[in-house]
């Protein structure tokens, strides 16, 4: 792979405009990154995991009147999913039961993420 940098004119400028924006913000993202494995190492210490979260998932089923559950976004070590929203239709729950609608969810969920090998770990 080959990198060329403009050495006049007006693509050298801009470089050069670049350059001290880019020379503040590469500590800062190092900073930021070494702050989320901070707390991922912690998180793994408190839960006894056997290694480092890679992925997380929440779940809400207050706000949809008890009908639907939504997977708001996935939050990976780089940070948060946009655009990952997924919603599951209560079928076996007649009712408002929080801790039924729950057990539904997240075992259709576990169970996709078994067969797919897309499970949180």
């Amino acid at each position: 792979m080959e990198i060329l940098l403009p050495q006049r004119g007006e693509k050298a400028r801009l470089v050069e405009m670049a350059m001290p924006q880019r020379r503040e913000r590469l500590p800062r993202r190092s900073r930021h990154e070494q702050d989320r494995t901070r707390t991922l190492q912690r998180l793994q210490a408190s839960l006894g995991l056997r290694r480092l979260p890679q992925r997380m998932e929440c779940y809400d089923i207050s706000d949809l009147g008890g009908t639907e559950a939504s997977l708001p976004g996935h939050i990976r070590p780089r940070g948060a999913q946009q655009g990952a929203l997924r919603r599951y239709r209560i079928k076996t729950v007649e009712g408002i039961d929080d801790y039924a609608m729950m057990h539904e969810v997240l075992s259709r969920r576990l169970r996709r993420g078994v067969e797919e090998q897309t499970s949180p770990t």
